[in-house]
Protein backbone atom coordinates (compact mmCIF):
# COMPACT_ATOMS: atom_id res chain seq x y z
CA UNK A 1 0.00 0.00 0.00
CA UNK A 2 1.52 3.40 -0.85
CA UNK A 3 0.54 5.42 2.07
CA UNK A 4 2.42 8.76 2.32
CA UNK A 5 4.57 9.68 5.73
CA UNK A 6 2.10 12.37 6.91
CA UNK A 7 -0.56 9.36 6.68
CA UNK A 8 1.03 7.23 8.57
CA UNK A 9 0.76 6.95 12.53
CA UNK A 10 4.88 4.84 13.24
CA UNK A 11 6.32 7.42 10.82
CA UNK A 12 4.76 10.66 12.42
CA UNK A 13 4.90 9.35 15.92
CA UNK A 14 9.08 7.97 15.52
CA UNK A 15 9.69 11.82 13.50
CA UNK A 16 7.72 13.27 16.72
CA UNK A 17 10.04 11.65 19.47
CA UNK A 18 13.12 12.34 17.25
CA UNK A 19 11.55 16.24 17.54
CA UNK A 20 11.17 15.85 21.58
CA UNK A 21 14.59 13.63 21.95
CA UNK A 22 16.44 16.58 20.40
CA UNK A 23 14.64 19.37 21.80
CA UNK A 24 14.91 17.91 25.12
CA UNK A 25 18.71 17.58 24.33
CA UNK A 26 19.26 21.10 23.24
CA UNK A 27 17.73 22.56 26.22
CA UNK A 28 19.38 20.08 28.44
CA UNK A 29 22.59 21.36 27.03
CA UNK A 30 22.09 24.98 26.75
CA UNK A 31 21.08 25.28 30.11
CA UNK A 32 24.15 24.46 31.93
CA UNK A 33 26.57 25.50 28.90
CA UNK A 34 24.32 29.03 29.44
CA UNK A 35 24.89 29.08 33.23
CA UNK A 36 28.88 28.39 32.51
CA UNK A 37 28.75 31.43 30.17
CA UNK A 38 27.52 33.81 32.76
CA UNK A 39 30.09 32.60 35.34
CA UNK A 40 32.93 33.39 33.21
CA UNK A 41 31.70 36.57 32.24
CA UNK A 42 31.30 37.60 35.49
CA UNK A 43 34.52 36.25 35.83
CA UNK A 44 36.09 38.69 33.37
CA UNK A 45 34.43 41.34 34.27
CA UNK A 46 36.08 41.17 37.58
CA UNK A 47 39.41 40.29 35.56
CA UNK A 48 38.78 43.38 33.99
CA UNK A 49 37.83 45.73 36.95
CA UNK A 50 41.35 44.59 38.60
CA UNK A 51 43.17 45.25 35.44
CA UNK A 52 42.18 48.70 35.08
CA UNK A 53 43.59 49.37 38.34
CA UNK A 54 40.63 48.58 40.87
CA UNK A 55 43.45 46.23 43.00
CA UNK A 56 40.96 45.37 46.05
CA UNK A 57 38.63 44.05 43.09
CA UNK A 58 37.83 40.29 44.87
CA UNK A 59 34.94 37.65 43.32
CA UNK A 60 31.90 36.35 45.48
CA UNK A 61 32.96 32.85 45.04
CA UNK A 62 29.06 31.69 46.10
CA UNK A 63 28.02 32.86 42.58
CA UNK A 64 30.37 30.07 41.21
CA UNK A 65 30.28 26.29 40.00
CA UNK A 66 32.88 23.61 40.03
CA UNK A 67 35.20 24.47 37.76
CA UNK A 68 34.95 28.08 37.07
CA UNK A 69 34.84 27.88 41.31
CA UNK A 70 38.47 26.82 41.52
CA UNK A 71 39.36 29.90 38.56
CA UNK A 72 37.88 32.33 40.81
CA UNK A 73 39.51 31.47 44.15
CA UNK A 74 42.75 31.38 42.17
CA UNK A 75 41.67 35.02 40.50
CA UNK A 76 40.74 36.14 44.34
CA UNK A 77 44.59 34.74 45.90
CA UNK A 78 46.12 36.02 42.78
CA UNK A 79 44.96 39.81 42.95
CA UNK A 80 45.19 39.52 46.95
CA UNK A 81 49.23 38.87 46.30
CA UNK A 82 49.41 41.26 43.66
CA UNK A 83 47.95 44.01 46.08
CA UNK A 84 50.11 43.15 48.66
CA UNK A 85 53.18 43.09 46.73
CA UNK A 86 52.19 46.73 45.60
CA UNK A 87 51.33 47.81 48.94
CA UNK A 88 54.70 46.76 49.93
CA UNK A 89 56.37 48.15 46.90
CA UNK A 90 54.33 51.37 47.49
CA UNK A 91 55.72 51.35 51.50
CA UNK A 92 59.12 50.54 50.46
CA UNK A 93 59.45 53.54 48.08
CA UNK A 94 58.17 56.31 50.30
CA UNK A 95 60.45 55.09 52.76
CA UNK A 96 63.50 55.13 50.13
CA UNK A 97 63.85 59.07 50.31
CA UNK A 98 63.60 59.38 54.11
CA UNK A 99 66.07 56.65 54.36
CA UNK A 100 68.59 58.22 51.74
CA UNK A 101 67.90 62.04 53.10
CA UNK A 102 69.24 61.70 56.35
CA UNK A 103 72.68 60.31 55.68
CA UNK A 104 72.90 62.72 52.83
CA UNK A 105 71.85 65.48 55.95
CA UNK A 106 74.69 63.81 58.35
CA UNK A 107 77.43 64.07 55.13
CA UNK A 108 76.51 67.71 54.82
CA UNK A 109 76.39 68.74 58.03
CA UNK A 110 79.61 67.23 58.50
CA UNK A 111 81.51 68.81 55.50
CA UNK A 112 80.19 72.20 56.56
CA UNK A 113 81.77 71.96 59.86
CA UNK A 114 84.80 70.56 58.25
CA UNK A 115 84.98 73.64 56.15
CA UNK A 116 84.44 76.35 58.84
CA UNK A 117 86.60 74.56 60.83
CA UNK A 118 89.43 74.58 58.47
CA UNK A 119 88.47 78.11 57.05
CA UNK A 120 89.09 78.93 60.89
CA UNK A 121 92.61 77.39 61.34
CA UNK A 122 93.32 79.19 57.57
CA UNK A 123 92.46 82.48 58.65
CA UNK A 124 94.17 81.82 62.16
CA UNK A 125 97.58 80.80 60.46
CA UNK A 126 97.77 83.90 58.37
Amino acid sequence: PDVDWNEDSEIVFILTLLLVVVCSLGIMVYIPVRRLDRQIRQLTAAQQQFGSGELNTRVDLKQFSQPVKELAQGFNCMSEEIERRVRQTHIFTQAIPHEVRTPLSRIQLATDLARRTSGEMQAELH
